[in-house]
């Protein structure tokens, strides 16, 4: 079971992940970035920085930021990627475009990268485009709230995914707690990563047995030590 770092609680700067990577012993690491407007990869939740959507922005003016490369140069090919893109549904086809040469810097990377979002229009974009991201995995981000788009087979254009991040209401919630077994119908290729909503829910023993028991193959944790002692 593969071990994804979740950096959301953390502060965006080289020092924090630094510290972050040092604390917990994670096999990948999950990270949100945003595209600026000239097509710059930054490390941030945050759709503004300085008063201004970061979309609209130049790298310029958000230099504060870590880059895509920045973050590769700290991680040094020891952990692996899992870039969380936001802030891209209704990406412009220029743009798109640019957004796939910034992605293509992982290709010079020891360890394989994946990407996800929860944007199903933007994920069958770079389906699209699978061949020429063959150093890439592609997944989707799936919640409570976006659960009832899928569970009853409306996934055309998404067949070819690599992996699914199911939230933790789809391990447990009654309503939708065995979504995780449905998806597996739907997308038996792909692989299922587990993840909780840090601001609802705590990751407890109990969720992440629960995760564990179900046979998640990896967890998106901000409790990476507490998930490799009760993975032993």
């Amino acid at each position: 079971m593969k071990i994804i770092g979740h950096t959301s609680h953390i502060n965006k700067n080289e020092g924090a992940l630094r510290h972050f990577l040092i604390s917990n012993p994670v096999d990948s690491v999950e990270m949100d970035f945003r595209l600026t407007k000239d097509c710059k990869l930054v490390w941030t939740h945050n759709s503004l920085i300085n008063g201004k959507l970061v979309s609209e922005s130049s790298y310029d003016e958000v230099s504060e930021l870590m880059t895509l490369e920045d973050t590769l140069e700290v991680l040094s090919g020891d952990i692996s990627l899992l870039l969380h893109l936001k802030g891209v549904n209704g990406v412009k086809k220029r743009n798109f475009e640019r957004l796939l040469r910034a992605l293509e810097i992982l290709k010079e990377y020891p360890l394989y990268s994946e990407i996800e979002s929860i944007s199903p229009a933007f994920i069958k974009e770079l389906l699209t485009c699978k061949a020429d991201l063959s150093f890439l995995d592609i997944g989707l981000i799936i919640n409570l709230f976006t659960t009832f788009k899928y569970r009853k087979g409306n996934i055309k254009g998404l067949e070819q995914i690599d992996f699914i991040a199911l939230s933790s209401e789809l391990w447990e919630i009654s309503k939708v707690g065995e979504d995780y077994k449905r998806y597996r119908e739907l997308f038996p290729s792909a692989r299922e990563y587990a993840w909780t909503w840090e601001k609802i829910y705590s990751e407890k023993d109990k969720r992440l047995k629960n995760y564990m028991e179900k046979d998640a193959d990896g967890i998106i944790t901000s409790e990476a030590s507490l998930v490799r002692v009760l993975h032993k």
